[in-house]
């Protein structure tokens, strides 16, 4: 998946200098990362690093993809983020900014659930908000969470034939999913039993 971390490596390579790319990335990534750095413009001049901290992310902030891993989905995956990402300013703007909010919702659902409980008497108010919070955490995380599922869709179709790669970008996709839509979990098993038919 990927992330707005700067990644800094002393190799990189560009859509100029194709041939380094086998120095870069393994044997195995180079064939798809060659097709796809050919059929889309939006990855002219993009920069390629072998070696980051996290297993591989595209970075808008510096424009520049890195990989720290022989994983060929991982490659495809990150790619098609950069295809879409450099389509637009504005939804890569959005993307960081509900990514930004969805991570702090992330980080404070549990918290803010047991408030709620706590600080809310009425069994109806009290589920009308925590509702009210599931459905603000799912427009939060839609706009990334479809990216991902697009960017993953569009590196299956480029991996072709190769089940390994598609397999682990599957499970992947939905260790994020089930990350992503956490806080909704959260809110929801906090409500009470309360049912407004037996009022």
């Amino acid at each position: 998946m990927h992330s707005d971390r700067a990644m800094v490596s002393p190799k990189a390579t560009s859509v100029a200098n194709r041939p380094r790319l086998k120095y870069i990335v393994a044997a195995a990534q180079t064939s798809t990362a060659e097709k796809m750095l050919q059929f889309y413009p939006e990855l002219r001049g993009l920069e390629i690093e072998r070696g980051a901290p996290l297993i591989g992310g595209y970075s808008p902030a510096a424009d520049s993809l890195a990989v720290a891993t022989d994983d060929p989905g991982v490659l495809t995956h990150e790619l098609a983020h950069a295809v879409n990402l450099r389509r637009s300013t504005l939804y890569r703007k959005l993307l960081q900014l509900t990514g930004a909010l969805s991570k702090i919702n992330r980080r404070v659902a549990t918290t803010s659930a047991d408030l709620v409980q706590n600080l809310v008497q009425d069994d109806a108010k009290r589920n009308d908000l925590l509702n009210t919070m599931s459905g603000v955490s799912a427009m939060l995380a839609a706009p990334r969470l479809m990216e991902e599922l697009n960017a993953s869709s569009s590196a299956l179709r480029w991996l072709g034939d190769d089940n390994a790669a598609a397999d682990k970008m599957r499970s992947a996709l939905s260790a994020y999913v089930r990350q992503a839509l956490g806080p909704i979990a959260v809110y929801q098993t906090a409500k009470s039993e309360f049912d407004p038919a037996r009022r």
